[in-house]
């Protein structure tokens, strides 16, 4: 009985080997087979990951010769000093401008001889050395400036129209010509288009008002020097005379107008619903462009994002803002009134300084949030922060300008991400990283900053 049960345990016992022999084989068969990862991994967050053995360091390089960085939405476009435009991050709308729909988490390069970009968070324009302007992207409300028989372009078609600069928002663009004309096309139900136009008196669901879209662009004002578009759907205007006139949405106090009466154009909503509103500041819409009287004329440059917006001082070059800093568009409404605002949030009705003059050098802003280089190089950040776009290694938002790093050059804020170009020419990246908008091979969003990379197959 001992050498048969013996036995029996010797056959099971080489049964199991060659089944764990297969199965190791088979383990080793798959993991042989998976392709190799396309540029840094998830872990890769150190200042040179060049040593990386995952990274084929001659397909994916470090990005070099940035020049400028047109950072929207959730795409970014880097324009080389060869004038060469490569394209990364989401492109479900065609708005990478490579004649698909197909994302990238490494810039690719999509377009040579570029002068400038311009766009918003879900299309894209470009104005060649040769005097021609492209757009491709998103054009259901004819945001592109031309008409388009599908919604979505992703191969980018010639504007006809000319113009010298152009500012974008989610759905609204402005075009600004050389001889001072404003022009507009895209979504104006907030009267972001300052077309003038007045509100249905029907009650919609969705609390908008019913000004149809402007499919192809129609004139706006004269003599306008410069022009900047919020995504929540407002438009700042400085005029040849340095003064600065708004319109548009209003509810966060980002149009700097108060008091104005609300709702000027009459019916955006019920009169009931108008007789409720104790802010008139704040619930203000308007489709007239209106002056901003407390500014006088002494604008020098101005910048607009989804509930505030800023201007630099001709006189002094000092920073001044309104409106709310610090939350998303959606989450304004618990805010108002409430105090003092929750941390992380600043909130104001006035044009209140920022940073004095003599010590700005650039800056860009975003969605909920401004970042500064002064004149030391030094970045300074404050606003939203949940995805560690401030790059300052948190997520905790910040109210007031925060000191987050030296050396910097050039600084780019997208949709909770930035990128930056630092002293020594190297471009990076930090925050939200959900569409592989960071450049750096992965989908993975970093609080601390990493290098960007480039696809040269």
């Amino acid at each position: 009985m001992n050498v048969h049960h013996h036995n029996g345990c010797t056959f099971k016992k080489d049964r199991f080997m060659k089944m764990l022999t297969s199965f190791l084989l088979i383990v080793v068969l798959v993991l042989t087979s998976c392709p190799a990862p396309v540029g840094p991994q998830n872990g890769d967050s150190s200042s040179d990951s060049s040593s990386d053995s995952s990274v084929d360091a001659k397909v994916y390089p470090f990005f070099t010769d940035a020049e400028n960085v047109f950072a929207a939405g959730q795409h970014v476009f880097i324009h080389k000093s060869d004038k060469s435009v490569w394209a990364v991050g989401n492109n479900e709308h065609g708005q990478l401008a490579d004649g698909t729909t197909i994302g990238q988490t490494v810039p690719i390069k999509v377009m040579d001889g570029v002068e400038s970009i311009w766009g918003g968070s879900k299309y894209s324009g470009f104005i060649k050395t040769d005097g021609s302007i492209w757009a491709a992207g998103a054009n259901d409300s004819g945001q592109l400036g031309i008409e388009t028989p599908e919604d979505d372009t992703p191969e980018p078609q010639e504007v006809e129209m000319d113009f010298k600069s152009s500012s974008g928002s989610e759905k609204h663009t402005m075009f600004l010509k050389e001889n001072g004309e404003l022009w507009a096309s895209g979504k104006n139900d907030k009267g972001e288009l300052g077309t003038k136009d007045t509100y249905s008196t029907e009650r919609i669901p969705n609390g908008q008002g019913s000004i149809e879209p402007v499919k192809v662009p129609v004139k706006v004002m004269d003599n306008v020097r410069a022009v900047a578009t919020g995504a929540g759907g407002h438009t700042m205007v400085i005029t040849k005379d340095d003064s600065l006139w708004a319109f548009g949405r209003g509810r966060e106090y980002q149009l700097g107008v108060t008091p104005i009466p609300a709702y000027i154009d009459a019916g955006w909503r019920k009169q009931s619903r108008i007789d409720r509103v104790k802010d008139e500041a704040r619930t203000a819409n308007t489709s007239t462009p209106i002056k901003v009287e407390v500014m006088g004329t002494d604008v020098d440059r101005v910048f607009a994002s989804y509930t505030y917006s800023m201007v630099i001082k001709k006189s002094d070059g000092s920073l001044h803002f309104v409106g709310i800093i610090g939350t998303e568009d959606q989450r304004v409404k618990p805010l108002i009134g409430k105090k003092p605002p929750p941390t992380g949030v600043k909130i104001s009705k006035d044009w209140e300084e920022i940073v004095p003059g003599g010590q700005l050098k650039r800056i860009s802003a975003t969605n909920g949030s401004i970042l500064v280089i002064k004149n030391d190089d030094s970045l300074w950040a404050m606003g939203r922060n949940e995805y560690g776009q401030l790059g300052n290694g948190t997520t905790d938002n910040l109210a007031e300008l925060t000191k987050v790093m030296d050396g910097v050059k050039r600084v780019f804020a997208g949709f909770e991400f930035t990128y930056f170009i630092k002293m020594d020419d190297t471009l990076w990246a930090v925050g939200r990283n959900q569409y592989g908008q960071l450049g750096d091979g992965t989908k993975e969003n970093r609080m601390t900053p990493v290098r960007v990379r480039m696809n040269v197959k």
